[in-house]
């Protein structure tokens, strides 16, 4: 399509019409009949000005002294209607270019955004099982471990031994327990991240009695002094099994990490529709670098000393996904030579936490 457009009007000339034709390709093969259709339109459009000149000297026949401006006039007027020819062929070609390139780009956004999701897929299957190895490997690890534990049991029980077997025989028996608890710490830790959580039993319970449970466990194992207080109602339907080894890691990390001399308190608490357990001992704060990932697996344990116990660094990150399947939140509160640890729970399980398990 071509279009044919004047010119603005020249200073000190009174303004002419500005005029736009367009014309379709089929009238521009018409016009190659008279020779180069863009000629052709400029012919007709000067034709068109010596038209609008002859009409203004018939409005002045009189006017002699008006000559020189006539001329003045048609030079003006022939300037103006000296046409600007756009071939808009041209511009829709380049629209059209634009359009394609656009389609283009988009098909290997397109592309681009499906390998990645490819990626990423791939990169989840060798986690999964990658994950599903090591919990199948260390599931199997558990036969010949409790061999070695029950042995150094019937050992200890030998009155014939000697002293020195008698301590070696109890070495063995703590070392295979400490690798009895790793062991089940990498199956929970494949549990929670094949499954997306922990498997659920529950039941009417009482926080007080979980908690005072595993305050008795941890003072046969331990020369730290532990208190346990519960105040309030404390009455809720979780998996009592789930919840203690919660609170028996968080609690267990505030012994490894108290002062010398110093108690680590436990405390479970009424807070309305929740249940809220706090511990806290005495000792190095949590670093402000530490605290973002205390819970993620194996970066728990504290960066100014050495845990304690044979742990991988997966107790906190057990307890918050056990607290997490119960519906409940878990937090970390740094103080002036303090640590407190903070589990609440709701009083209820939310039913998916439970019916996810059912299957299992």
């Amino acid at each position: 399509m071509l279009a044919v457009r004047s010119r603005a009007p020249t200073e000190g000339v009174s303004a002419m019409p500005r005029l736009t034709i367009e014309i379709d390709d089929e009238i521009v093969e018409g016009l190659a009949i008279f020779g180069e259709p863009s000629d052709v339109l400029v012919r007709l459009a000067r034709s068109a000005g010596a038209v609008g000149r002859g009409r203004l000297s018939q409005r002045r026949p009189d006017a002699e002294d008006s000559r020189q401006g006539d001329a003045d006039q048609d030079s003006a007027v022939g300037a103006i209607v000296d046409a600007t020819i756009f071939d808009l062929r041209e511009a829709n070609a380049r629209m059209v270019g634009t359009a394609i390139r656009a389609q283009e780009l988009a098909g290997e956004a397109a592309a681009a955004t499906q390998r990645a999701e490819d990626g990423a897929r791939d990169l989840r299957t060798v986690a999964e099982f990658r994950e599903m190895f090591i919990g199948i490997l260390a599931h199997d690890l558990r036969a010949p471990l409790n061999t070695m534990v029950l042995a150094s049991g019937v050992l200890l029980g030998q009155a014939h031994l000697r002293e020195g077997d008698l301590r070696l025989a109890e070495r063995i028996g703590k070392s295979g327990r400490r690798m009895a608890r790793m062991i089940d710490q990498v199956v929970d830790f494949t549990r929670a991240r094949l499954a997306g959580g922990f498997a659920l039993n529950v039941t009417p319970t009482d926080m007080g009695d979980v908690c005072e449970n595993v305050v008795e466990e941890l003072r046969l194992g331990s020369t730290t002094v532990i208190h346990h207080s519960a105040v309030g109602d404390l009455e809720g339907t979780w998996d009592a099994d789930r919840l203690a080894q919660a609170i028996s890691n968080i609690a267990g990390n505030a012994v490894s990490h108290a002062k010398p001399g110093t108690a680590v308190v436990v405390r479970a608490l009424d807070h309305g529709d929740a249940v809220v357990v706090e511990v806290t001992n005495e000792g190095v704060p949590i670093g402000a670098d530490l605290l973002p990932v205390i819970f993620e697996a194996f970066r728990g344990g504290r960066s100014t000393r050495t845990s304690v116990g044979g742990h991988l660094g997966l107790g906190l990150y057990i307890a918050s996904e056990i607290v997490r399947s119960h519906g409940g939140t878990i937090a970390a509160r740094p103080g002036e030579g303090t640590t407190t640890f903070e589990i609440r729970v709701p009083r209820v399980v939310p039913k998916r936490r439970t019916t996810d398990r059912e299957s299992e």
